[in-house]
């Protein structure tokens, strides 16, 4: 066997002990198809992937029309391992595991050798009962979260209160959601941490669990909390772009999401950045702080008489353009579904995309993140943008190539650029990294730029918009509880 494929595998966390393994191994080559593990049968051997795939399946009832599913859970390909953890016991295997790929090279290791190998060497076994431990202790507060369900769960029967786990909740969340009327209808248990395959087990136990913006609900994910009996998710926020919809219908989850909390809120952030960038307060706030009230590089522009491109007239983009048409702006609009209520007024026009980059003096997007609206600032629209343009986004990250607008940025292709959002700022906002190196070459790069301002995805973060959010997620789970299920509810993402 290649020695290196030890060393991309959990067996490397053994260390050099890994290596007593390898006259265990035995070569085997496989055919799509062939089971590896079937469910619910012991375990008498584990695997290591040389080539190709394999693919863990669970079957499931869990969906809208009762009948049950194989349901795919994860794949995996080389370097992967599967079936070490039960080698001692021979477990009952917990999904069903066959190759998905043409062929597959795996390397074979018995439970019954395995076993003889603790016996005869201690140090290996030390090694691994030490490798079992840290796992163990790294999922105990899944155990602690566990008796505190079973404790919800009699406390729910008692008094007729609905159990939900909610994800990403920070002090703020519980703040907004820590409210008599709402704690009447909620037994609440809140998680720093956002969903992912690490957190899923805290979802144990709980028919609702609440996400916010960045928890991705990804095919693996939403299998795996399914068959933990998740029926209802309750989005904390509008969009859902991180949902794999197709999967969530075929379980038959419902997820509602909330459709607007506070356009004023956003819209209002939108012109906070525009000034902040434009008059350069970030730039005169320090330097006042320091006694320096020098004016030297501080010169902005009157927002009065520029034409401002708007890209998504809904309901964030429209108060926007209300604020904008009220400083006495020239407003060039596109939206797949323009707002006639808009058209009609003065200084309002709707253009096709093209017409918006050349001629805006601001562009601020207000559109969702679809397929279709991913990068949509990208490389070639930037060259098409005004030299002295300011590029403002509150929407979503994934909207800009922020990789193209640093160099735009970088060699004057735009004067300027606001951002609350971020294409990767998954497992960066929201959370203190001003202790630790951020890894993100381009963001560092961003923050950096005189020219450019950012803050950490909170345009929505108002008392008002606080208050919306939690009593219509409130509302949200009230209905499901009322039987408005999948596509009836009406906040539903489907």
């Amino acid at each position: 066997m290649d020695k290196s494929l030890l060393e991309g595998c959990m067996l490397s966390d053994i260390g050099e002990q890994a290596h007593a393994l390898l006259p265990l191994f035995e070569r085997s080559e496989l055919e799509r198809g062939h089971v590896v593990f079937e469910e619910g049968q012991p375990q008498r051997h584990a695997v290591l992937i040389e080539h190709g795939s394999l693919v863990r399946r669970k079957h499931t009832g869990r969906t809208q029309d009762g009948k049950g599913v194989l349901m795919e859970l994860n794949s995996f390909g080389r370097g992967g391992c599967c079936g070490f953890h039960h080698l001692l016991k021979e477990d009952p295997s917990f999904a069903r595991v066959e190759v998905e790929s043409e062929k597959a090279v795996v390397w074979r290791v018995s439970a019954d050798a395995f076993r003889a190998l603790c016996t005869e060497n201690p140090a290996f076994l030390l090694a691994w009962c030490t490798m079992l431990n840290k796992m163990v202790r790294k999922q105990s507060k899944v155990v602690h979260a566990l008796s505190a369900v079973a404790a919800q769960r009699s406390e729910e029967s008692q008094s007729g209160r609905l159990s939900v786990a909610f994800f990403d909740a920070t002090e703020w969340t519980v703040q907004a959601f820590d409210r008599e009327d709402i704690r009447a209808h909620l037994n609440m248990t809140f998680y720093k941490d956002t969903l992912s395959m690490d957190t899923v087990p805290l979802a144990a136990g709980f028919a609702i669990v609440s996400c916010f913006v960045n928890c991705s609900l990804s095919q693996e994910i939403l299998s795996a909390v399914s068959l933990l009996g998740v029926q209802m998710i309750a989005m904390r926020c509008a969009g859902f772009d991180r949902v794999h919809v197709d999967t969530a219908r075929a379980l038959g989850f419902t997820i509602a999401r909330v459709p607007a909390y506070s356009p004023f809120a956003v819209a209002e952030h939108a012109l906070a950045l525009l000034m902040t960038v434009n008059r350069r307060i970030h730039k005169a706030y320090n330097r006042a702080r320091e006694a320096n009230f020098g004016l030297h590089g501080l010169v902005g522009f009157d927002v009065h008489g520029k034409t401002v491109g708007i890209i998504g007239t809904g309901k964030i983009g429209r108060c926007f353009a209300d604020i904008m048409l009220g400083m006495g702006c020239k407003l060039l609009c596109n939206d797949l579904y323009p707002s006639k209520e808009l058209a009609a007024r003065d200084n309002v026009k709707y253009v096709e995309l093209d017409e918006l980059f050349a001629n805006a003096d601001i562009i601020s997007l207000h559109a969702p993140l679809l397929e279709s609206t991913h990068n949509l600032i990208n490389s070639a629209t930037l060259k098409k943008m005004k030299p002295n343009c300011v590029l403002i986004n509150t929407s979503r990250g994934g909207l800009v190539d922020s990789a193209a607008l640093l160099e735009a940025l970088q060699r004057g292709g735009i004067a300027a650029a606001g951002l609350d959002v971020y294409d990767k700022e998954e497992g960066l906002f929201f959370r203190d990294h001003s202790h630790e190196r951020v890894a993100d070459p381009v963001l560092v790069q961003l923050l950096a730029l005189p020219n450019v301002v950012m803050t950490g995805h909170q345009a929505f973060l108002t008392e008002d918009a606080l208050y919306n959010i939690a009593h219509t997620t409130l509302d949200n789970i009230l209905k499901w509880k009322d039987g408005k299920h999948h596509d009836e509810h009406p906040n539903s993402i489907y």
